[in-house]
């Protein structure tokens, strides 16, 4: 159950982060993909950290942060 609860928890925050990084909330858009794949990490989820690496890519490519955005990008297919 608690697993569970984990990856409920890690989806909403990877998923709360997509949604604000599609508008002008940057704030929100990094806060909350960092939370989640804090979590992934404490729990060694490989899927869904590459999952949260590809979207917080995503996330600061669109700021234009086009280092930072490559290497979630290379994180998230290692």
């Amino acid at each position: 159950m608690r697993k569970y609860l984990y990856d409920k928890v890690t989806e909403a925050y990877n998923n709360l982060g997509v949604l604000c990084g599609k508008s002008i909330q940057t704030d929100f858009s990094l806060k909350y993909p960092h939370k989640a794949l804090e979590l992934d990490q404490m729990r060694a989820n490989q899927v869904e950290i590459a999952k949260t690496s590809y979207d917080l890519g995503r996330i600061y490519r669109g700021q234009s942060k086009y280092l930072i955005a490559y290497a979630y990008q290379i994180k998230a297919v290692e």
